[in-house]
């Protein structure tokens, strides 16, 4: 009795069974869809072999071949229908949208499908005492179909068995497990009889690969029965949340012993599963009273809710946490342990103090603005009281010259403060804008430091101050690649900042090499500092006081300038103080050279106006200010033979267009229409010959620079000083000298 009927004709029952089961859990999955695809190609593949392998069958070779056509629906799709199956498992869902993944998933099994119908696959049925067999066909497609086979195969297997390694859900990878072997298994054994019996002209055996893939289906029942593959209960769904959830969970036992932790406690802490399991739970907590509150809250079987508290990781790190923890209990309603669940909130403390952080730097300098505020509104409006008060007196009809003299040189000295500040504002404003330009150039130190000496010698003596200067490198080693103005303004600060706290004793001021570096220094006997305000003394608006009753005027912002200038320059300043002995503050510079250096001091002796004896120049003043017009006129006139005046850089080209003869151009930077940049561009374009000083109120670094560029000879800032201009005259104009009568 041939029984090989019967066992494909059961194999046909249990795969539909499973197909139709599968479908009722949840159609609309695709892992499930796709497992039912695998059960039906398994029962059309067995449809025919129960004719084909029957030996009783009276069937023509026509039916038989037709058998094995309706059969080829089944063996040859399964490979694809494995391939759906493995990527829904692995959870590459994406795959399914690519086109070429859809040609192989559906075309090429149609392709050898209809191969197989017409002739070029199975071919030549023979009868034998087992039913019929068929060779395969001697064609390239037989190979093709060799490769498909294999190659689909081969890659459903791998991304089950990787799936496995790379899950961190212990259920799935026993899951992958037993279905990669049951696969491996049935594949391995149905391909060996099928295709090995067919290539060695084997007939006598019957091709019963069918039967053995009923091995890969065994994998799938006991997946099911084991492993509830395929199936959602509340147990399943609980481990996987667990196993996923960022919130760390420990159970304890009724002594507060650990029984089982998941991933985010493992991970969080640092600990590997064995060092935690059967410990007490004493042993990652760190508050001593939270040990003895959870202790007693587990034995009194009470929950905790909320509480903060802070867990000690294996490396002995604080992990801040919010935490609940609950009793559970067993169907008798009887306690049998504690469930522990804790919150990772390391970022939000790190958060939470930031927020502090940032808040109080925002009162700070919410504070340190409105006392800004208040001492610049003082610091501007004192002197404008002084300019607009004494300019009202002057008006006065019966004033003495002598009285006239001293409202003159209040207002003059009120002036000078109120543009101090005024250039205070601009240089903070373009260090905090990014926009403050390093201009380097070979700078003489021992003259800066000689013309800071000459400068404020007389006001230091007028206090009743020693001023000192000492240099140690000679002029010729004391020659520096930097910013000149950088540094000129920087001694200049800190030596005024001296006199204005020096009573009495002594200031000296100077320098030494120390290494790759100049080192300045600037020492005082004055109120000195203490240790709380040099903390931010260099600080953007801040002063050793900041009182209403302090009594230095001052906007707060030169040693915050100074610290920025030193900085760009490379190098860094400091103070030195102890209250009521002086203090001494430093900074250093890099020690940069050039062994040949032409230099002219930035700060040479200007003659008087007396001896340059020059007016007959033709001038043109392209100025649209009426004040400022009328100033350069008064100070240019004794110059002049001829002035002529525009407002606008249109106006000035024309001018120059109509008058060749000008001399002199003081082109106003900032005017309607065009402005003194692009006009001068313009005359340049037809004028080389004539002398054209830029003239602003901007007098920010880089200035000067932008109008040589355009092709001005030389810059002068506002408001313009008579013995600045009488030099850049003298400097240009010096062959116009007149005759001196006899």
């Amino acid at each position: 009795m041939n029984i090989l009927p019967y066992a494909h004709f059961f194999c046909i029952i249990v795969y539909i069974y499973l197909a139709v089961l599968i479908l009722y859990k949840d159609p609309k999955i695709l892992l499930n869809r796709s497992s039912a695809a695998i059960m039906i190609c398994f029962a059309l593949w067995n449809l025919g072999d129960i004719f084909i392998h029957n030996p009783d069958s009276s069937l023509s070779k026509e039916t038989v071949v037709l058998w094995q056509n309706i059969s080829s629906f089944g063996w040859i799709s399964f490979v694809s229908a494995i391939l759906c199956f493995s990527v829904a498992f692995s959870k590459r869902e994406k795959l399914l949208k690519k086109k070429w993944f859809l040609f192989i998933l559906y075309i090429l099994p149609l392709l050898f499908i209809y191969k197989q119908w017409t002739n070029y696959l199975l071919v030549n049925p023979v009868r034998q005492p087992y039913g019929w067999s068929f060779d395969f066909a001697k064609t390239t497609w037989v190979y093709l179909f060799y490769a498909y086979y294999l190659l689909l195969t081969l890659i459903s297997i791998y991304l089950i068995f990787a799936y496995g390694r790379k899950t961190k859900i212990p259920i799935e990878k026993k899951q992958a497990v037993i279905i990669t072997y049951s696969l491996i298994a049935s594949l391995f054994l149905g391909t060996l009889i099928d295709v090995g019996v067919q290539e060695l002209r084997l007939n006598n055996i019957p091709s019963i690969g069918d039967l053995f893939v009923f091995i890969s289906v065994f994998g799938f029942v006991y997946a099911i029965l084991k492993y509830q593959f395929l199936t959602i209960t509340p147990a399943i769904a609980a481990e996987n949340i667990i196993s996923s959830m960022d919130e760390l969970l420990i159970l304890l036992n009724q002594e507060g012993n650990i029984l089982n932790v998941n991933k985010a406690t493992l991970d969080t802490l640092q600990y590997d599963r064995d060092e935690l399991e059967g410990k007490s739970i004493t042993i990652i907590l760190k508050d001593d009273d939270f040990k003895k509150n959870i202790l007693e809250k587990i034995t009194e079987e009470e929950v905790i809710k909320n509480h903060n508290s802070n867990l000690l990781s294996k490396n002995g790190k604080n992990v801040p946490i919010i935490c609940s923890s609950s009793p559970i209990k067993n169907e008798d309603k009887m306690v049998i342990g504690t469930v522990f669940i804790a919150r990772d909130i390391t970022e939000l403390e790190l958060n939470r103090l930031e927020l502090i952080k940032a808040k109080e730097k925002a009162e700070e300098s919410d504070r340190l603005k409105s006392a800004f505020l208040a001492n610049m509104s003082h610091e501007i409006r004192t002197p404008m009281n002084g300019i607009l008060g004494f300019a009202g007196l002057l008006k006065e009809p019966d004033l003495t010259g002598e009285e006239q003299q001293e409202f003159i040189g209040i207002i003059e000295k009120s002036g000078e403060r109120m543009l101090n500040i005024i250039n205070d504002i601009v240089s903070i404003s373009k260090v905090e804008a990014g926009q403050m330009e390093v201009s380097i150039s070979e700078t003489k130190i021992n003259e800066q430091i000689e013309y800071i000496y000459t400068f404020f010698k007389p006001e230091a003596l007028n206090n009743g101050i020693q001023l000192i200067c000492k240099k140690t490198l000679t002029n010729e080693e004391a020659i520096l690649k930097t910013d000149r103005e950088k540094v000129y303004a920087v001694l200049t600060n800190l030596v005024k900042n001296a006199i204005k706290f020096t009573q009495a004793g002594s200031i000296e001021f100077g320098y030494q090499k120390k290494g790759d570096f100049i080192e300045f220094y600037v020492k005082d006997s004055g109120s000195g500092i203490t240790k709380k305000h040099q903390k931010f003394i260099f600080e953007r608006f801040r002063q050793g006081s900041e009182s209403l009753n302090r009594k230095y005027e001052g906007a707060g912002l030169g040693l915050s300038i100074s610290k920025a200038y030193v900085e760009m320059l490379g190098g860094q300043i400091w103070v030195e103080s102890e209250e009521g002995k002086g203090s001494t503050f430093y900074f250093t510079l890099p020690y940069i050279r050039k062994t040949e250096i032409k230099i002219i001091s930035n700060h040479e002796i200007i003659p008087d106006v007396k001896e340059i004896g020059i007016n007959n120049l033709q001038v043109l003043i392209a100025e649209d200010d009426e004040a400022s017009e009328k100033l350069i006129t008064v100070a240019i006139k004794k110059f002049s033979k001829e002035i002529i005046k525009v407002t606008t850089g249109a106006g000035a080209i024309e001018a120059c267009r109509n008058n060749p003869g000008i001399d002199l151009v003081l082109m106003d930077i900032k005017m309607p229409v065009m402005d003194g940049y692009e006009a001068t561009r313009q005359i340049r374009q037809f004028n080389t010959e004539v002398v054209i000083i830029a003239q602003s109120a901007f007098a920010l670094t880089g200035d000067r620079e932008k109008a040589i560029e355009a092709g001005c000879n030389d810059y002068i800032s506002k408001p313009m000083k008579q013995v600045v201009l009488t030099a850049l005259i003298r400097k240009y104009f010096s062959d116009k000298l007149m005759d001196k009568p006899e």
